[in-house]
């Protein structure tokens, strides 16, 4: 049974994103840990740009997600007023 789909065999888009951001992370500290060893100045400009864009993603994730709870918020709010 997968647990990260919903009743209509959709994906869960709370359990997207949080697997999204958990696989950026793991990119980011497997990129740490290849710094530390021996590399080739082109390896070394390789990791570190990848560095750069995976924490440009993951903080569009996180941003995204943000927005969108905000928006949830939101609407919630309005079906509160009505």
């Amino acid at each position: 049974m997968n647990h990260w789909r919903t009743n209509s065999g959709a994906p869960n888009i709370d359990d997207v994103v949080a697997a999204k951001r958990q696989a950026h992370r793991a990119n980011l500290a497997r990129y740490a840990r290849l710094l530390v060893t021996e590399l080739t100045q082109l390896e070394r400009d390789y990791i570190h740009r990848r560095i750069r864009e995976e924490r440009i993603a993951l903080e569009a994730l996180e941003a995204g997600a943000l927005v969108a709870a905000g928006a949830t918020d939101a609407a919630s709010s309005e079906v509160r007023a009505a």
